[in-house]
């Protein structure tokens, strides 16, 4: 995604998530909206007017009996009856700028709504085949955008929209975005639905939508999240990229793309997905293979110094708790950590170390997360939940296990 349109999955996918936050400002705002002072004339009794204006005291001039009776010289006065003048006097009206232009933003947002469903609508129907997964997913995020674009047009149609001139946002309205708070967030929410970035793509008969599994989900996670660990505690790189475009496409080969982070007369750490590693039998002097069948471990993470020798780690992403289900995992662990090389990197090109990578931990599966265990046996679990900050520990073992603690390798790394 950037800032010139995305593909219609990614754009349903993002606005049918910003509807409740966009209804939900918007309910805010309508409790309290603003109002304009709107001038009028009206008629209160003469013993009320505290201060008269000079438009009042012309029309006393040209109504002398009414000077009459409040000398109290006539008969009204007399009988007790109330004697009225014109008074100049303010009402609030919603009819505001800043109230009209929300009302146009209603309804643009309810349009982009219904054409985000329409174009999905047909680029599912043009499909020959749709997996059936895909297809439920299709619907679901065309039932949410109908239903955010129904929701906004019922509100349109309540007080005060209802009865408000729709119109693109003027200075006066502006100049209230900038000061009410209410009106700024509904300014901002309604922005991101007309965002050049969420531009439906020309060709509606393309939809590539982001159905996968959990586990899948969870190991496309787990890369990422890496990617900003090592970001965040090895500054001053130069990071780049390869293949992460395929990601996002669930028909597209995501194995091998990598972040390379580079320190210029330092060294290169690589972040790699789904890395292949040949059979021994079928390798052609490939730089890595495995000495048994082909591998393919989830994560890998390896460091090039500029002198010296390099290493690398295998860390395996398994959507999975409980002590039969990590004791199975770990068999993943152990076949990287014995049966995969890399020429160039490490002793004899093996592994210097194999860690599972999994969403939580309880008491019967703790002492596998323990420090000492993955010093002695070379192998652990490490929790890395979505939504959290992950272990110190993790870090750590990174340091340990690459070398970046020595003190040969302080200057490699610079510091990190």
């Amino acid at each position: 995604m950037g800032f010139s349109g995305c593909d219609v999955a990614g754009v349903a996918a993002v606005l049918g998530e910003l509807v409740p936050a966009f209804l939900s400002a918007l309910e805010t705002l309508l409790r309290a909206p603003r109002e304009r002072s709107v001038e009028h004339w009206t008629e209160a009794p003469v013993h009320a007017v505290r201060q008269a204006n000079r438009e009042t005291l012309r029309w006393l001039v040209r109504h002398p009996d009414v000077c009459q009776s409040v000398l109290g010289r006539t008969e009204e006065r007399r009988e007790g009856r109330e004697v009225l003048v014109p008074r100049r006097a303010w009402r609030g009206d919603l009819d505001h700028a800043a109230n009209r232009y929300v009302a146009w933003l209603v309804r643009q947002v309810a349009r982009r709504l219904h054409e985000t469903a329409e174009c999905m609508r047909k680029g599912r129907n043009r499909r020959k085949s749709m997996d059936p997964d895909l297809a439920l997913w299709c619907e679901g995020r065309i039932q949410r955008l109908v239903g955010g674009a129904d929701a906004l047009e019922t509100l349109s149609r309540r007080e005060p929209l209802a009865t408000l001139s729709p119109e693109p946002p003027s200075d006066s309205a502006l100049l209230t975005l900038a000061d009410d708070p209410a009106y700024a967030r509904v300014h901002a929410f309604g922005q991101l639905f007309l965002s050049p970035r969420f531009q439906l793509p020309e060709d509606e008969s393309l939809l590539e939508a982001p159905v996968r599994p959990s586990y899948e989900l969870y190991e496309l996670w787990t890369f990422l999240a890496l990617r900003k660990l090592l970001g965040e505690h090895l500054p001053g790189a130069h990071w780049t990229s390869e293949g992460i475009d395929r990601l996002r496409f669930f028909d597209q080969n995501p194995n091998g793309a990598s972040y390379t982070a580079h320190w210029p007369g330092r060294g290169r750490l690589g972040l790699y997905f789904n890395l292949p590693f040949p059979g021994f039998l079928a390798q052609k002097k490939d730089e890595r293979w495995s000495i048994s069948g082909a591998r393919r471990p989830d994560l890998v993470v390896t460091w090039r110094p500029e002198s010296g020798q390099g290493c690398w780690l295998c860390l395996d992403a398994k959507y999975r708790t409980g002590e039969r289900n990590m004791a199975e995992a770990f068999e993943s662990a152990h076949l990287y950590r014995d049966a995969l090389r890399w020429r160039g990197l490490g002793e004899r090109g093996r592994c210097a170390g194999a860690v599972l990578l999994v969403p939580a931990m309880d008491s019967d599966t703790a002492p596998w997360f323990e420090k000492s265990f993955r010093d002695e046996h070379g192998v652990g679990a490490f929790c890395l939940t979505p939504g959290q900050s992950p272990p110190a520990g993790l870090v750590n073992w990174f340091r340990k296990q690459l070398g970046w603690d020595e003190p040969s390798s302080a200057t490699t790394t610079g510091g990190a």
